[in-house]
C-alpha cells in the first residue's frame, strides 16, 4: 500500500488562484452563512383506522395546538408588557438626564408632551409585542423549501456520522500507520483517540479527520499544526496556511471547516478547483486538461466529447486566458469534485475498510420532496385548518417513499401535490388534519403501496432492529422522532443506518439528514 506524499498528483487538490478568500477560510467565504429553516412541525396526528378512535386523537391534536397558541399568546403578552415599562423606565432616565444638561424647560416640554400623548408608548409598545410574536412564529431562519434529487444529496461518504465506535476507530488508524516512521504519521496515530473526540462532539464524521490529511500530503505540517491545507493558496504558498497553537486546535479548526455543509460532496464542490480553463496541457498544480482523464465518467457524454477534442487539440492555453482558452463550467467543477469524493471514498476503504455509501440503490427519479415547497406548501390536509407546509411531512414522506422506491403511479407528473390532492379527494384525513396511514385512496395513485405495519418502539436497539427486519424487503419506512429542532415531532423517510444514527430523507427542507435511533418513537411501513 502506497503511503508516501505526493507521489499519486492525481489526488492533489486545487484550488481557483483567483478565490483566496473562498478557499477553506471560514467556510471558504466571509459571506455568512444562513442554515436553512427546520419547520416547527404540529404534532403529526397520523392514525391507522383501526388503531386509535378519532375524536381521542383529534380531541388530544387541538389541545394540544390550543395550548402551544394560548402559550405563545400569552408570552408575548408577558415580553411586550416587559418591554413596555422598561421603555417607559428608559425614557424617564433620558429625559431626567437631558434636564440636567439642557434648559429646563425643554426637557419640561418633552415631558409634557409624553404625558399629554401616551399613545407614543402605546405604538411602541404594539410594535415590539409585533416584532416578539414575527420571531415567535417564524424562529427567526430562513426557510428552504424546494425539493431536491436524492442523486444531488447522497455522497460516498456521511459527513456528520460514523459507524465506528472511538476505540475501533483508534485500532483501525493504528492499524494503518503502524509501520510508518513519519512524523505526521505518528502524530496522528497516537493523537487518533483525541481526533474521534473532537469531530464526534462536533457532529463531524472523524474519518474525514484522517482522510483529507492523507489526501492532502498533511500539508503544510506540525509546524504550523495544520495537516489539511487549511488558508493555504496556490499563489500565498506557505505562509498564506492558517496556523494552529496546538494539535487539538488544528483538528477543531478543521471541524468546524467542515460543519456548515450538508453532504462530503457539498463540500468538495467548495474546498476543490479544477481552473478557470481547460489548460491545455495543465498539470497538477494547475489543473485543466491534466485531470480530464479522471473526471471525465463524471461527466455528461455530450460534455465529455467536447472537452475531449479541446484536451487533444495543439491550442495552447496557460492560466494567463486567451482566445485559444476554453472556460469551465459548472457541471466541469462537479465532476471534479465527484472525482475528489471518489478519492476520498476509495482512502476510506484502504484506512477503514468501510465500503462507499450506495447513492445508487434507489429509483434515478427519486426525488426529497420539501413539504413547503410552493407548489403545494398551502394545500389543506383535508378540511382541516393545517397545510402542508406546517404539517404535511407525513404525507410528504409517503410522496418521497413512492418517488424513491419506484413504485409504479397513475400519474405522469407524481409529487407530494399530486398525492395530497389524491388523498383529499379520497377523504384520507380526519376533520383535524389525522392522516388514516392505510387509506385506501393512496391505491388510486400507487397501485402497489399498501400499509404494512405501525410500530412504536421504546429503545434504540428495538427501532433498529425493526427498521432492519423490513429494510430488505420491497418497502419504504416512515421514521417519527421528537428532538430540540422537532419538539412536537416530524416524519422522515428511511435510508441507511450508521451505528446510532438513521439516515433520512427529510421533507423539511428536501434534504438528507441524520436522526438518532434513540429518538424515533414511531415507524410506518409500506410495501410496494
Amino acid at each position: 500500500m502506497d503511503r508516501k506524499r505526493g507521489v499519486n498528483n492525481e489526488n492533489k487538490l486545487l484550488y481557483d488562484p483567483n478565490q483566496r478568500q473562498q478557499r477553506r477560510l471560514g467556510a471558504f467565504s466571509m459571506e455568512e452563512n444562513i442554515e436553512d429553516e427546520e419547520e416547527l412541525e404540529e404534532t403529526e396526528n397520523v392514525v391507522e383506522t383501526e388503531d386509535i378512535p378519532q375524536a381521542e386523537m383529534t380531541d388530544e391534536v387541538q389541545q394540544e395546538e390550543n395550548d402551544a397558541n394560548q402559550s405563545a399568546i400569552n408570552q408575548a403578552k408577558t415580553a411586550a408588557e416587559t418591554v413596555a415599562k422598561t421603555a417607559v423606565k428608559n425614557t424617564a432616565k433620558a429625559v431626567g438626564a437631558a434636564a440636567k444638561k439642557v434648559a429646563g424647560k425643554v426637557a419640561m416640554k418633552v415631558m409634557a408632551f409624553i404625558v399629554a400623548n401616551p399613545w407614543i408608548l402605546a405604538i411602541i409598545g404594539v410594535i415590539v409585542l409585533l416584532f416578539i410574536i414575527i420571531i415567535i412564529i417564524g424562529g427567526g431562519s430562513i426557510s428552504n423549501n424546494l425539493s431536491s434529487s436524492y442523486l444531488d444529496n447522497c455522497s460516498a461518504i456521511s459527513i456528520s456520522t460514523t459507524s465506528l465506535s472511538q476505540s475501533d476507530f483508534v485500532i483501525k488508524v493504528q492499524e494503518y500507520f503502524a509501520d510508518s516512521t513519519d512524523s505526521d504519521e505518528i502524530t496522528f496515530a497516537r493523537n487518533a483517540g483525541k481526533i474521534y473526540s473532537i469531530a464526534v462532539r462536533n457532529g463531524i464524521n472523524p474519518e474525514l479527520v484522517v482522510i483529507r490529511a492523507i489526501l492532502e500530503g498533511f500539508s503544510p505540517g506540525a509546524s504550523k499544526n495544520n495537516y489539511w491545507g487549511m488558508g493555504c493558496t496556490n499563489t500565498g504558498g506557505y505562509d498564506a496556511c492558517i496556523t494552529y497553537d496546538s494539535f487539538d486546535d488544528g483538528v477543531l479548526g478543521y471541524v468546524e471547516n467542515i460543519s456548515q455543509y450538508e453532504s462530503v460532496d457539498d463540500m468538495m464542490s467548495r474546498y476543490a478547483y479544477i481552473g478557470s480553463y481547460w489548460y491545455n496541457p495543465g498539470g497538477s498544480g494547475t489543473g485543466g486538461c491534466y485531470y480530464f482523464d479522471y473526471i471525465k465518467e463524471y461527466m455528461t457524454p455530450a460534455r465529455a466529447n467536447e472537452i475531449e477534442s479541446v484536451c487533444n487539440s495543439s491550442n495552447y492555453c496557460d492560466t494567463s486566458g486567451g482566445p485559444n482558452c476554453v472556460a469551465t463550467t459548472e457541471e466541469d467543477q462537479a465532476a471534479y469534485a465527484k472525482y475528489q469524493v471518489a478519492n476520498m471514498a476509495e482512502m476510506r476503504k484502504t484506512v477503514f475498510g468501510i465500503d462507499p455509501d450506495n447513492c445508487e440503490q434507489y429509483s434515478p427519479g427519486c426525488t426529497i420532496f420539501a413539504q413547503g415547497d410552493s407548489k403545494w406548501g398551502g394545500i389543506r390536509l383535508g378540511n382541516s385548518s393545517l397545510i402542508m407546509a406546517d404539517s404535511g411531512c407525513a404525507v410528504t414522506s409517503i410522496a418521497i417513499g413512492i418517488s424513491c422506491s419506484g413504485a409504479p403511479v397513475t400519474v405522469d407528473n407524481f409529487d407530494a401535490g399530486a398525492l395530497i390532492n389524491t388523498l383529499n379527494a379520497g377523504s384520507c384525513f380526519t376533520s383535524k388534519g389525522a392522516i388514516y396511514w392505510g387509506c385506501s385512496a393512496i391505491k388510486n395513485i400507487a397501485p402497489t403501496v399498501s400499509l404494512v405495519n405501525n410500530l412504536h418502539p421504546t429503545s434504540a436497539n428495538e427501532a433498529k432492529g425493526i427498521v432492519q427486519s423490513y429494510a430488505l424487503q420491497n418497502t419504504f419506512i416512515l421514521l417519527h422522532f421528537e428532538n430540540s429542532a422537532h419538539p412536537r415531532g416530524h416524519y422522515v423517510v428511511y435510508t441507511d443506518t450508521e451505528g446510532d444514527y438513521f439516515v433520512t430523507k427529510d421533507p423539511a427542507g428536501g434534504v438528507i439528514s441524520r436522526i438518532a435511533a434513540s429518538q424515533v418513537d414511531q415507524i410506518v411501513v409500506y410495501s410496494y
